[in-house]
């Protein structure tokens, strides 16, 4: 019996006690030589205890270390059996080689009028020209602890006045008593839970909805920024999925919510340190001309938090002439990095293939 026989022939409820593994008839392969079984996710990353536990469970269900392969998205460490796979990148590079001017005009969605790759001159033209009514956009869905806590400074602030955001899930009291507790009690972080934004949640910008995929490809609406929200903002602020670790480790999960911003908008990064020397290894461009970076570099999650909130707050106090004039020096940055994804020659398949193909 190879291992994915081995695995299919063990009782459900013995492979799904795991809740943060996707176990699904989809990411469960064998390897090229059938000695091996793949586990394919890579479209989330695990942080080193989640790994641990991964690894127990496996060896629960009676799979020794030499008989399987984890890929996963955690950019930054490398864990025995375990291959990295930046599934969020190629994800991002589908949709933009797929979306260009005849695709645009055959799905005829008004959010994505002329937003094909890459940008016309025409439309670069509207986005220097726009007379922009915000300052910044925040694309926030689900809620979690670093949203929350981003959200309540920017209302505390009265900087709330000055973007365009979303926030999809509702705060509840779970997440305040979990910032509150003793998990969370080195930030001395306390949320105002009547927070008005709270309150009237959820806030929704965008409903672009175009059948979700496109030809066999991947188009649905969290690979895409409403046209309007770049023709009324001069930057994104980026909540990434992850942004607070509670015990010191190698994590990095990039999504798609900073790969379709990089493209489109100046992006400051709300995540884990060393998002931006990861895009700038893979030959992107960051926006140093705009927003100071070094909350790159800053390993200290309150400190890079805070740094990141400085941010916002020194650039809506900018006038929006000089916006206009730090976004127009952006244009080619996020051109460039357009080209990045139009000239990749691999596909999620060809290095998924990369990986495995030795075992």
């Amino acid at each position: 019996m190879n291992p994915f026989e081995k695995f299919h022939s063990l009782p459900d409820s013995k492979k799904e006690c795991i809740s943060f593994i996707d176990f699904s008839s989809n990411s469960i392969s064998l390897s090229p030589s059938g000695n091996k079984l793949i586990i394919d996710h890579s479209t989330e990353a695990l942080d080193l205890d989640q790994y641990n536990q991964f690894v127990g469970h496996m060896e629960s269900m009676g799979f020794k270390d030499d008989e399987w392969i984890l890929l996963h998205s955690n950019l930054l460490t490398t864990y025995k059996n375990a291959r990295k796979l930046d599934n969020h990148y190629y994800r991002l590079v589908r949709f933009v080689k797929k979306m260009n001017e005849e695709l645009c005009k055959r799905i005829s969605v008004e959010e994505l009028k002329d937003l094909y790759f890459p940008f016309s001159d025409k439309l670069i033209d509207e986005l220097k020209k726009s007379k922009r009514e915000k300052k910044y956009l925040c694309y926030n869905g689900s809620a979690r602890i670093h949203r929350i806590l981003l959200v309540d400074d920017l209302v505390k602030k009265d900087l709330i006045r000055d973007g365009m955001i979303s926030m999809h899930e509702k705060p509840n009291e779970e997440f305040f008593n979990m910032i509150e507790n003793e998990q969370y009690a080195y930030l001395n972080k306390k949320v105002d839970r009547e927070n008005y934004f709270f309150e009237s949640s959820p806030h929704y910008l965008s409903n672009i909805d175009f059948g979700g995929m496109i030809d066999g490809i991947d188009a649905d609406f969290w690979c895409t920024i409403d046209r309007q929200h770049l023709m009324n903002t001069y930057f994104n602020v980026i909540p990434e999925t992850i942004f607070f670790i509670d015990e010191p480790d190698d994590y990095l999960l990039v999504t798609e919510k900073t790969y379709k911003s990089i493209i489109q908008h100046p992006s400051l990064i709300f995540g884990r340190p060393h998002t931006l020397r990861h895009l700038k290894d893979i030959g992107f461009k960051t926006f140093d001309n705009m927003f100071d970076e070094s909350y790159d570099d800053e390993m200290d999650d309150l400190k890079r938090y805070n740094m990141v909130l400085n941010e916002i707050e020194r650039l809506c106090k900018c006038t929006h002439e000089d916006l206009q004039i730090m976004y127009n020096d952006s244009i080619d940055i996020f051109l460039h990095n357009q080209q990045v994804m139009l000239n990749e020659t691999k596909t999620f398949l060809d290095v998924k293939g990369e990986l495995i193909n030795e075992y």
